[in-house]
Formats: structure tokens, sequence, C-alpha cells
């Protein structure tokens, strides 16, 4: 006799931390049999079970702390299905399901299937588990100057109840990319700084990102996770030219009463860049005194 797995259910694009998996199936079979029909004289008056166990990619279970659903099945005419199983409190690649029935020992003492090729075991194909959502830490950032550092800004990685998942380390492979963007354009000459950052302990935390050669009121910068494409965006913020430049000075001498020659001012980056950014919609004005 043998195991078999199938599945049953919506398969999903992601399979997001705190949702249901999609639905396994395990059928206690006739190996001889042609079809590989479930023994459907095995009911659960009977008393025999399914364990499902969840691995992570180094193989260690993590059942007791991240697997939550019914975890044990009754056979019933053969099948026993788990339709609710969850991971929680974690994410990354590389995770399986194994389903043991409550006869497994019995093999082990045997020694036969002890790599759970479908006697008495059987594994399903490996996953990947992806963060529930982002969150940034603050969400609103001060106005800055041209070239000057934004602050500091953590993206965490959440599940379904906006806890950050700490277990997340590098191995993972989970990255935050930074993207400067003016309502909706993306600006990725402008911002400079670290913008890929590498999750760990479920945080990415950017320290050095700044605008330059930019001034702009209504600037944002969108964090996005880089598997998911799972994104979050400042509030919306205004940059100010690093300095002011009078281009055409006034004239040395002049009389009283008489009118100032034009001259010609101008917002200057911090490499005496002009800041042609600036537009009349973002209200910057000059004041003659």
């Amino acid at each position: 006799d043998m195991l078999l797995l199938s599945t049953f259910g919506t398969r999903a694009a992601l399979i997001r931390v705190d949702e249901t998996l999609l639905g396994q199936r395990v059928s206690f079979a006739d190996a001889g049999s042609a079809d590989h029909a479930p023994l459907d004289g095995v009911l659960a008056s009977d008393g025999f079970t399914v364990t499902a166990t969840l691995f992570d990619a180094s193989g260690a279970d993590v059942s007791t702390l991240s697997l939550a659903g019914t975890t044990v099945q009754v056979i019933d005419k053969g099948v026993a299905s788990f339709p609710d199983l969850v991971v929680k409190g974690t994410a990354g690649p590389g995770f399986f399901l194994r389903f043991a029935p409550s006869w497994r020992w019995r093999c082990d003492n045997r020694l036969i299937d002890s790599d759970c090729e479908g006697i008495c075991c059987r594994a399903a194909p490996h996953f990947s588990v992806f963060p529930y959502d982002v969150r940034l830490v603050p969400s609103v950032i001060n106005a800055s100057f041209e070239n000057a550092p934004l602050g500091n800004v953590s993206v965490e990685l959440v599940d379904y109840s906006g806890v950050t998942l700490q277990g997340l380390g590098q191995a993972a492979g989970f990255e935050i990319k930074a993207f400067l963007l003016l309502r909706g354009e993306f600006l990725h000459e402008y911002l400079a700084g670290t913008a890929l950052v590498a999750v760990r302990q479920g945080v990415a935390t950017f320290t050095d990102l700044r605008v330059v050669g930019y001034a702009s009121s209504g600037l944002t910068v969108r964090f996005e996770e880089t598997q998911t494409r799972m994104a979050e965006a400042l509030v919306p913020f205004k940059v100010f030219p690093y300095a002011l430049a009078i281009d055409t000075p006034p004239p040395v001498n002049t009389t009283t009463q008489s009118n100032l020659s034009n001259f010609a001012l101008s917002l200057r980056g911090s490499f005496n860049q002009l800041l042609g950014s600036v537009q009349t919609g973002d209200s910057y004005t000059i004041t003659v005194s």
C-alpha cells in the first residue's frame, strides 16, 4: 500500500503569511492497482489518521511555532483532507509540508520509506511564503533641502495582524527598493543614497536617502518589496533649493527715486546647478527688502 498526495481549491498567485494554503488530500491507496484508487474500505471508525508537519528551507520542523489549522485528520474511505492549513509568524522560500500516517512508526522500525517517498509518508512540493504587507515607520518626514538627508525610514514586513516578522533574516532573500516620485512620475536620477536594502529581522532601514539636483513640492518616496511588489509611500513632502543666487546684480551706484536696472535671481542646488524643476505651482516666492 502507499500514500498519494493531491491538491484541491483555488491556487493563489502568492502564498502569504496568515492565509490558508491550497488544500491537500492524502489518499491511502493500493500500490498494486492500475489507477491507485483510494482504499475506501478504510473508514473513520478504524481510527487511522494522517499528520501534517511543516519544515523550513533548512529542513527544520517549524510546525509548533508556524503551522496552524487542523494538522491531524482522520482517514475516511481511504482519504484524509487538509483544507485549513496556515503558515503563521514567518516567511521565506523553501517551505514544505510532510504528511505521515499514524502507522509511520512501523515503517521507521522496518527501515523503509526513510526519505518520505510515499509508502508511509508523502512530502508536498516546496513553496515560498511572503509577508502579508509592508509598513513605514515613520510614514511622514519633514521638508528637506536639496542634497540633505531625508532622515531614517524603516520598512517593516508584517503579518495579517500588523506584527513585524522578526524571524526574517537576510537568508530569506527579501529586499526593499526605494523610488523617488513626483505626482506619479518616477525621478530615478535624482534619488541618491542606498536605495536597495536587505531585510533583517523583518526590517529594512534607509539612513542616507537624499534628493539631489531637484527641488519641488509634492515629492514622495515609494518603498517596494522586490519579490511581491508590495509597496508603501511616504506622505508627499517638499524639497527646498540649496541656495539663492543673484545672477545679474543691480548697479553699484544709483540715484534716489530712479529705477534700478533689471537683475535676475535663481534657485540653485548644492553643486551650484540651476534647479529648473521649480515651477509656479510649487509656491516658492522671493522677497526684496
